[in-house]
């Protein structure tokens, strides 16, 4: 079982295990820096993953 992490134009498969936030931390990634999508819905990181899901990651920056 396995869902997939879109971002930057390039798609990787993580295990169906955990939370969308655990995939990133998994990854080395910070999952507080990340908006993520589901079907073009927002979801937030510690939304459950699942079988066959796609996530679509986008980079948040801010400022000031």
């Amino acid at each position: 079982m396995s869902a997939t992490i879109s971002m930057y134009g390039k798609d990787t498969a993580v295990a169906a295990e955990g939370t969308v936030g655990e995939a990133f931390w998994s990854m080395g990634l910070l999952p507080n820096a990340f908006l993520f999508l589901v079907g073009g819905t927002p979801v937030p990181s510690d939304t459950p993953l699942e079988d066959g899901m796609v996530i679509r990651a986008i980079k948040v920056a801010s400022g000031g």
